[in-house]
């Protein structure tokens, strides 16, 4: 498959063959922290159609969170983070 694809993910997954993606890049919902009109988030089955549809050797680049935070809160005398993290996996690094 070529192309570049929005759309709802678990659904346009589930039409697609195993192992035909090469990459993937996703930013789903933030979680339980934010209020989404009702929408839950599914990570283990969105997870598991990701596995499904890369091909061996391809990457997943999982956006957890895309801005910089201007005022980071203070966690005591810790250093915090001022953005959010994106995690990057490859197939054959996930099994």
């Amino acid at each position: 498959m070529e192309g570049l694809y929005v759309a709802n993910c678990i659904h346009y997954m589930n039409t697609m063959p195993d192992e035909c993606v090469n990459w993937v890049v996703t930013l789903p919902p933030y979680d339980d922290l934010r209020d989404y009109n009702g929408y839950s988030f599914k990570f283990e089955e969105i997870a598991l159609e990701l596995y499904r549809v890369i091909k061996k050797g391809g990457v997943v680049v999982w956006n957890v969170m895309i801005y910089q935070k201007n005022t980071p809160s203070m966690r005591s005398n810790a250093y915090t983070n001022c953005y959010e993290f994106m995690l990057v996996h490859n197939k054959n690094q996930m099994e």
